[in-house]
């Protein structure tokens, strides 16, 4: 066994480099990535393991309605063969801005940017690549944007949900949202889809609303390894409701849709959540997966 060298700011353990790049938090959201220099392997490197993970979609605005986390990134783990002279690159995906007030949310950017999202939604999160010798070892896609809803105590028609409303990291559909009488809670009078999770061949599609709703806006489709864009409320209510972006990956997930349903003077609103980017692994890569709830992160440890 041999020794590597201390180089800058990373770090040595015996029989092993361990190179860690991840993110901060800035303010109430974070739209930033972090990007190594390329990093040539010496003569002892023989095998490197990683934990490469996705940026989380960031959280809805919270207050007198009801909102949710964004939904975590992927986080992929292995151990693959290196050989001297080949050259890594890590790349660490941003979380997605928190819910405003109103206007347009940032996004996480990394491979390929989260969608942003609007009127109090979060932007979706980033995926974080790792690359060797030129070639893309994974990809952990990043989270979906938390969705949010606004009904009062007394409002009918009310908002029923199944789940939460935050998008899935990893390519998982964000979850959809129902609307419905007080007197007929089981029948769905406006069904409102979450964006659809990144593929392995495709960017996922923007959901639809469908039943009766009083004003609705569908989802926006990811395009390629970006996430779709929140939509805005085509609504005059001051419930102010947008849906929220969809994350990137190897292909971005689609945004979330966002209806309002009025009944006399009783209006209820709900912005569902975006979904998931999409993983990738090479061919001959094994990985464990598990999820993320923080911006992306991407370490390796080489060995000897």
């Amino acid at each position: 066994m041999k020794h590597f060298i201390l180089i800058n700011h990373f770090i040595l353990v015996k029989h092993s480099l361990i190179i860690k790049y991840f993110l901060v938090k800035h303010f109430n959201y974070i739209c930033l990535y972090r990007h190594s220099n390329p990093l040539r392997l010496g003569a002892c490197a023989t095998a490197m393991s990683f934990i490469v993970a996705g940026g989380q979609g960031g959280d809805s605005l919270g207050g007198g309605v009801t909102g949710n986390n964004g939904g975590p990134g992927a986080q992929l783990s292995g151990t693959v063969p290196v050989t001297p002279g080949q050259t890594v690159v890590l790349l660490a995906g941003g979380k997605g801005g928190g819910g405003l007030v109103s206007g347009v949310t940032p996004c996480g950017i990394g491979y390929g940017t989260g969608g942003t999202a609007r009127d109090t939604g979060g932007g979706g999160g980033a995926g974080s690549p790792l690359t060797l010798n030129g070639r893309l070892v994974v990809v952990a896609g990043g989270g979906g944007g938390g969705g949010r809803y606004t009904a009062l105590p007394d409002t009918d028609p009310q908002i029923i949900t199944f789940n939460d409303l935050r998008g899935g990291g990893g390519g998982i559909d964000g979850v959809t949202a129902y609307m419905a009488l007080k007197a007929t809670p089981n029948q769905h009078t406006v069904t409102i889809g979450g964006g659809q999770g990144g593929g392995s061949s495709a960017a996922g599609a923007g959901d639809i609303v469908s039943g009766s709703p009083s004003l609705f806006t569908n989802g926006a489709a990811g395009g390629g390894m970006n996430g779709g864009n929140g939509r805005a409320d085509l609504g005059t209510s001051d419930y102010n409701i947008g849906s929220w972006g969809g994350g990137s990956g190897y292909y971005g997930g689609g945004s979330g849709s966002v209806a309002q349903k009025t009944v006399g003077t009783s209006t209820a609103a709900s912005g569902v959540g975006g979904g998931g980017g999409s993983n990738y692994v090479a061919s001959g890569v094994t990985t464990t997966s598990s999820r993320n709830a923080q911006p992306g992160f991407n370490t390796v440890v080489f060995f000897s």
